[in-house]
């Protein structure tokens, strides 16, 4: 009977021992599960203000390119 509760004995102390490892593991890599996502979002807002900054410069430049195709035509109105 000893040798039995010995064994369980070191079996809990094994499996306590693996968890200790797993939880390490898991904080690791929530972590770098956590730094990754708050760059992913920035990356996200950073391409999102690009395509705006993009949509407006090309309005800018229609509206501006309409501006001065109409210039030269009323111009040349009598």
């Amino acid at each position: 009977m000893g040798s039995t509760i010995g064994q369980t004995r070191n079996h809990i102390e094994k499996a306590e021992q693996c968890l200790k490892k797993s939880q390490t593991k898991i904080e690791e890599r929530r972590k770098y599960f956590e730094e990754h996502m708050e760059k992913l979002t920035k990356e996200k807002e950073n391409v999102k203000q690009q395509n705006t900054a993009r949509h407006n410069t090309g309005i800018g430049v229609t509206v501006g390119g309409a501006v001065l195709a109409a210039v030269p035509i009323i111009g040349w109105i009598p």
